[in-house]
């Protein structure tokens, strides 16, 4: 199972980067939203000023992908997998600068743990 974060279903609704390709090269059955992801997502589209068209896109998408729940076995397992990655020098995602512009980086596509199958 594939569970989608933030900025890749971004960058897919905005038709940036191969996230898109990526996407609909899997059975649906093996992609899944986050309960928090989904949130991010309700939460940027209720302040955005985005095209009407771009918010259709989302509530279509949404309509299509299971929405996995994220219950504390969830997170005591992305909380040990997070820190296994930094223990092995391959952080989730890179830390900001301190002050400057904020660099974009990739979407990060991850595997859900196996509590949320």
């Amino acid at each position: 199972m594939y569970a989608l974060d933030t900025n890749s279903l971004s960058y897919f609704l905005k038709g940036r980067g191969r996230v898109g390709e990526r996407l609909l090269a899997q059975p649906p059955a093996k992609v899944g939203l986050p309960s928090v992801v989904l949130y991010e997502l309700a939460y940027g589209a209720a302040r955005s000023q985005a095209p009407p068209d771009l918010k259709a896109r989302l509530e279509t998408l949404l309509r299509s992908l299971p929405i996995l729940p994220f219950g504390e076995a969830e997170a005591r397992a992305a909380a040990r997998i997070r820190a296994d990655l930094e223990t092995a020098g391959k952080p989730i995602s890179e830390p900001r600068p301190p002050a400057g512009p904020a660099r974009r980086s990739r979407p990060r596509w991850s595997r859900a743990c196996p509590c949320s199958s």
